[in-house]
């Protein structure tokens, strides 16, 4: 009966993970608030590794605020191996726009919630 329920529940999670999309928008778009997935310049990778822990050009977060040449984010920080405590931690971010090669917003996919709610 575990293995059900655990089986139901992997089925569930693959399920809902592909309920969003993600499309480009101009940085001018970017607002506070807004859930969004920032693919950044090869030079800006150490900068991101500093506060995820792991090399990446692409960052998702959600923005705090867009000040004149900078995007403050708000990212899930890493949790160590030896977490015990099942709470999530957040770090904030800082990116240069000049750093930024796009910007694409996180957005439910309608088409694809729907199918997986059929399966």
């Amino acid at each position: 009966m575990k293995q059900l329920a655990a089986i139901f529940a992997l089925l569930s999670m693959l399920a809902t993970a592909a309920c969003y999309s993600y499309q480009t928008i101009p940085v001018d778009d970017v607002r506070p608030d807004l859930a969004v997935r920032l693919h950044v310049q090869p030079e800006a990778t150490a900068q991101v590794a500093q506060v995820l822990g792991y090399p990446t050009q692409d960052v998702d977060g959600t923005v705090i605020s867009l000040q004149h040449d900078t995007v403050l984010l708000t990212v899930r920080s890493p949790m160590g191996a030896q977490a015990s405590v099942a709470q999530q931690l957040y770090q904030r971010l800082d990116v240069p726009v000049s750093q930024l090669i796009e910007v694409r917003k996180r957005q439910l996919n309608r088409a694809k919630t729907y199918v997986a709610i059929a399966a």
